[in-house]
């Protein structure tokens, strides 16, 4: 089934090579073989066993096996979701001649995206990892937004492909280290090395963790090497943006959960044993600096739009860093609440934000213009766009009867039992996470109608652009007041990490 399911889109990609550039039928066939793929996904989802803490649907690719559990089929029915959507988009995005080369580069991204989450080995990882870059490079550069020069498109690419590239260069190390220490890549073999050679290797354990963190620590982002999301949102095009909010920046949180924590766990179980000897691997020795610059990246990109900055996008991509690394605080809790928080955040925190993309793309599609100040009181003439733009916001800022809240509660309920002085500077970064997005909502949607709008006059929201929004909207309140299903989902495989 998992054969399946990486096999649907590659023909979907050789058909959509195949066909005559003058029969352009590529949206039609990437919306089937979306579709189809979903369908096997549901199927997969409606099976899944999550009383089985192990690997489900085990098969093997080239001697590499690959499975399913929670964490990593919760992320896989996301972007099954999301994907029909993107297709919708196209529609006024993308020009009909190079509707094909566009439609390869979705179809090459998911490929890459199934095979990253499924795949239960090291080097895997890092290649498909890597090879993600290349059609995210294109699509930033090449289709980035149709208003900007080409020469801001390529900086934005070059800066999210170097970034990315240096944190790279670190985990490449470490798998070669890896492989030449313990002979394999294997994740759960790992695991048991690493356990059977805990007492030997603390010194050295320690550099491989650091390599392996900071290779992620750039990919979540966090302060200083931040500056790579906001320039890439910015320049990219509105699927582009929906592809880096809702799955790409989980890719990092993902391999958190799979590599720093599970490949590394015998390391949180001597701390949880007081093993002396270990104690002092990751815990007394990494976990001041986690949080240190968990705690800049929340303050620095809560001040940083309040201060001077009126791209639209480039707001919201700030708010993303917040959550992303408020969400670190759940990941090192060694607690399950924190855990589920963190984990319950990467899912809540896709629909949120991509849906505020979503809305800033339309607007921009309508006015060719992002500049904050050209916007003003678009209550009056945009009242549906006004109301999905203000829940959106308020789900942001993680208020009740939002899935936001309760992902973020679970972590401060986490924090506040480990260490209560972190969950009181948590709840005071709140403030500032908060403010800056009150304040720019505030000045787009309300207030006297601005000049430029009026003149030029406005369309509310198309059926196409409500239909777009609605299943976000639908999900982030259902998952509020019905989040029993995800956390069923992912609590064993969670349960697997403590």
């Amino acid at each position: 089934m998992l054969k399946l399911i990486l096999s649907i889109p590659i023909l979907g990609f050789f058909i959509n090579n195949l066909i005559p550039s003058s029969f352009n039928k590529s949206r039609v066939i990437y919306m089937g073989t979306s579709i189809f793929s979903f369908y096997i996904i549901l199927i997969l989802l409606l099976l899944f066993n999550d009383n089985n803490n192990e690997f489900q649907y085990r098969e093997s690719i080239f001697d590499f096996s690959i499975g399913l559990d929670g964490i990593n089929l919760t992320l896989i029915t996301l972007m099954s979701f999301i994907e029909p959507i993107l297709i919708l988009l196209t529609k006024g995005e993308v020009k009909d001649s190079s509707l094909k080369r566009f439609i390869n580069l979705l179809i090459l991204i998911k490929v890459l995206v199934i095979l990253f989450f499924l795949t239960s080995d090291l080097l895997i990882f890092f290649i498909s990892f890597e090879a993600i870059l290349i059609p995210m490079f294109i699509l930033i550069s090449r289709y980035g937004s149709q208003y900007l020069y080409f020469l801001p498109r390529l900086e934005a690419s070059l800066r999210f492909f170097m970034f990315t590239m240096i944190g790279s260069l670190l985990m490449l190390i470490t798998i070669l280290i890896f492989f030449i220490k313990y002979g394999t890549t294997n994740n759960e073999l790992l695991n048991i090395k690493i356990f059977n050679d805990l007492s030997d290797s603390t010194p050295f354990l320690r550099v491989l963790w650091f390599f392996l963190f900071f290779s992620f620590l750039i990919k979540i982002p966090m302060f200083p090497f931040h500056s790579w999301l906001p320039l890439a949102h910015s320049d990219a095009p509105t699927i582009g943006s929906v592809i880096l909010a809702a799955i790409l920046l989980k890719l990092a949180s993902f391999g958190i959960l799979r590599y720093s924590l599970f490949i590394f766990q015998p390391l949180y179980i001597s701390l949880n044993l007081q093993d002396t000897t270990v104690s002092n691997l990751i815990f007394s020795f990494f976990l001041p600096f986690i949080y240190i610059f968990s705690f800049l990246s929340i303050f620095y990109c809560s001040l940083t739009p309040l201060r001077a900055l009126f791209d639209l996008k480039k707001i919201i991509a700030y708010s993303s860093i917040v959550h992303m690394n408020f969400s670190i605080f759940g990941f090192f809790s060694s607690d399950f609440s924190g855990l589920m928080g963190a984990s319950f955040l990467m899912f809540t925190h896709a629909l949120i934000s991509s849906s505020l993309f979503l809305l800033i793309g339309f607007l921009y599609k309508r006015y060719h213009s992002r500049f904050l100040p050209y916007f003003q009181g678009l209550s009056f003439s945009m009242p549906l766009f006004s109301f999905f733009f203000l829940f959106f916001s308020f789900a942001n800022i993680s208020l009740p009867f939002c899935s936001s809240f309760l992902s973020e509660f679970f972590i401060f309920t986490s924090s506040f039992h480990s260490n209560p002085f972190i969950s009181l500077i948590l709840l005071f970064s709140l403030l500032f996470s908060s403010s800056f997005v009150i304040w720019f909502t505030n000045r787009l949607l309300f207030g006297s109608l601005s000049p430029s709008i009026l003149s030029s006059g406005s369309l509310d929201l198309s059926f196409s652009e409500f239909f777009s929004l609605f299943p976000f909207f639908f999900f982030t309140l259902f998952f509020c007041f019905f989040p029993q299903p995800l956390i069923s989902l992912l609590s064993l495989s969670l349960t697997n990490l403590l």
